[in-house]
């Protein structure tokens, strides 16, 4: 789930330590070169809405999308509402000029009906029914690692959080712990604007200190419930300073706060959150609540493996694997696992679990591990493992 959340009306105060650079203007974006269709909000995402319509300009300065099949389109889209050549597509440096070439059902960005128009990435227009988003390189990098913290059916979620890390908003990601989000967070900084500037995590021992260093960058707060921003019972005018600091368009800086209960806000910043801040908010579910993905999750940890060639380097003999190759019983088992404490949980039971898939049996997977058998034993049961010898 993303969306708004809260809003913030902040002030300068003359003891900032930020206050000596005020004037600082964002780089721009970089160059289109894909869009996405985004499904409707509340709709069910299908396998159509899992698509990138590359944009070939090294090929051509203009492009037609439409319904047409290609060649007599560049970008074929065969969508219901979608004109046969639809519209126009070019570069005007960074930006897509989008041109309606008298479209049946029209053309619209920002919710109006448009003959042309100029955007950037990370922003939508909509041809007929079919909404589509623009991405540079940086966001179409971030979507692997949004849809690992989302869920790989979450289109709409994806979608929204690519949005939101073009943009230049604070941003609450709410969730169970252990979701990954200090990686969810990196991630939006390394393709938004500020990608060049520092990605600073939150030091509640030295509060002020860490919002200097993340001048021009992105400042991660993780927070757990009831933690203070200061890491002490300090006075409630440093606490306000250090909220200005972390908010305010004035600092430079852009905050990522993540938080596992959203109601626990006004504990931690006052009374009056709700009316004071405007956060992009984001939903990270937890791992069980996504008991269908979970072979797939565990796929992906493979690969990750393989190409880091560091828990099990012997592994990389065995090529590519699938955790759906331990069996159908086991596969269920791990769905109905609880797994409390999410991806660190789900990265310690992997290890385990790939040695067993490469070794071929538990006496094996134990050799492999370094360890004993029966231990090893005791793991799978917890998971719910039919017993093995």
């Amino acid at each position: 789930m993303v969306g708004d959340r809260f809003a913030y009306a902040g002030q300068t105060m003359a003891t900032d330590p930020l206050s000596e650079e005020r004037i600082w203007a964002l780089p721009p974006s970089d160059a289109i070169v894909a869009l996405r269709p985004v499904p409707s909000e509340g709709g069910q995402a299908g396998v159509d809405d899992d698509i990138e319509l590359f944009l070939p300009f090294s090929d051509q300065p203009s492009l037609v999308l439409g319904s047409l099949p290609m060649p007599e389109v560049d970008v074929s889209l065969p969508r219901q509402g979608v004109s046969r050549r639809h519209v126009s597509l070019s570069r005007r440096g960074n930006a897509l000029w989008v041109i309606d070439n008298e479209s049946t059902n029209g053309t619209f960005y920002r919710g109006r009906r448009e003959r042309e128009f100029a955007m950037l990435a990370g922003e939508t227009f909509r041809v007929g029914d079919v909404e589509l988003l623009a991405l540079d390189r940086y966001l179409l990098a971030l979507r692997p690692l949004a849809q690992w913290c989302l869920g790989y059916r979450a289109h709409r979620a994806v979608a929204e959080l690519l949005m939101l890390a073009a943009q230049d908003r604070a941003i609450l990601l709410g969730g169970a712990p252990g979701c990954d989000q200090d990686r969810l967070a990196d991630g939006i900084h390394r393709a938004s604007a500020r990608r060049g500037g520092p990605f600073i995590v939150y030091d509640p021992s030295e509060p002020i200190r860490s919002i200097a260093r993340a001048s021009k960058g992105t400042l991660f707060v993780p927070l757990r419930t009831n933690e203070r921003l200061t890491g002490t019972k300090t006075n409630p005018e440093i606490t306000t300073h250090v909220i200005q600091c972390l908010f305010s368009s004035d600092y430079q800086v852009r905050s990522i706060v993540s938080i596992q209960h959203v109601d626990k806000l006004e504990e931690i910043f006052g009374a009056e959150a709700e009316r004071r801040f405007q956060f992009g908010y984001v939903r990270v579910p937890s791992v069980a609540e996504r008991a269908e993905e979970i072979p797939r999750l565990f796929d992906e940890l493979i690969q990750e493996e393989l190409r880091a060639k560091q828990i099990l380097p012997s592994a990389v003999a065995h090529g590519p694997r699938s955790i759906r190759e331990l069996g159908p019983e086991r596969v269920s088992a791990l769905q109905r696992y609880h797994w409390e404490g999410n991806f660190p949980a789900l990265r310690r039971a992997f290890v385990k679990l790939y040695a067993r898939l490469i070794g071929g049996s538990l006496v094996e997977a134990a050799r492999l591990l370094g360890c004993g058998h029966s231990a090893l034993s005791n793991t799978f049961e917890r998971l719910g493992f039919p017993p093995e010898r």
